[in-house]
């Protein structure tokens, strides 16, 4: 027989009001009720003292390979002023053996300085090494002259299709890129060793669930073995419904 757990004395949110206790059989919730429980019960009781009790949250849009990658890039969300940008890459230039530097979260309508931040304010801090850092909506990234070089923009004839390249007036490019010309950096920036790409899913999904989530609808590309790993193991503590892009489908 399945155990029977009477949690009583909370609040217990439903769609029909707030309850006050409810009975749950193996996953089943079995009977829910409002006022002081009176029945007799030979199951486990646990007794909320007025806790409020939801349904399990779900996140219906996430990156969850992207959201764990960030624990590794350089931290801009909420971040002030460019002056502010200079000095994580400062203290994080130090510190990093990647070969690009990669940042996450900017948003020039939070600046001081009221404009997007170009190539010139990254080349005043790091010039020596290629730098990307992708704007809060992650549809728009700023790099610095280093990275200009190794992608050879200055040669190309054409604007990448779906994409745009910042200039300014004198027709030089500034360091802005938009929508898909962000694909001209992807094989540079991409990780390719799987034990790095693993901690990534892990640590997005640690997050997640520290977050109080307990099912994600997630977009991740080349990602089915490794969540299907994580169920078998046993390391999977939510519900993932993994949204897969067509050309993965022969991969996988």
């Amino acid at each position: 027989m399945e155990n029977e757990i009477l949690f009583h004395s909370g609040q217990i949110w439903t769609s029909d009001g707030i309850k006050s206790w409810m009975i749950i059989k193996g996953n089943i919730i079995f009977e829910l009720g409002e006022g002081e429980f009176k029945k007799r019960f030979n199951g486990t009781k646990i007794n909320l003292n007025g806790k409020l009790v939801l349904p399990g949250l779900h996140d219906a849009h996430i990156h969850n390979y992207s959201l764990g990658r960030l624990e590794w890039r350089v931290n801009l969300s909420g971040v002030k002023s460019i002056i502010e940008i200079q000095n994580k890459l400062k203290n994080y230039n130090l510190k990093s053996d990647m070969n690009w530097i990669i940042g996450h979260g900017w948003d020039q309508d939070r600046f001081k300085e009221n404009r997007y931040l170009t190539k010139d304010d990254i080349d005043e801090v790091i010039n020596d090494r290629p730098v990307i850092l992708y704007r809060a909506c992650n549809h728009i990234a700023t790099i610095n002259s280093k990275a200009i070089e190794i992608l050879r923009l200055e040669d190309m004839k054409k604007e990448p299709e779906g994409g745009k390249i910042d200039r300014n007036m004198d027709n030089e490019i500034i360091g802005i890129l938009r929508e898909d010309a962000l694909s001209l950096v992807t094989k540079y920036v991409e990780e390719q060793d799987m034990k790095m790409r693993e901690k990534y899913f892990k640590k997005g999904i640690e997050r997640c669930v520290n977050s109080g989530l307990t099912a994600i609808h997630t977009n991740d590309a080349s990602a089915w073995k490794y969540y299907s790993e994580l169920a078998k193991n046993g390391e999977l503590p939510l519900r993932v419904y993994l949204t897969m892009k067509y050309s993965d489908l022969d991969k996988e």
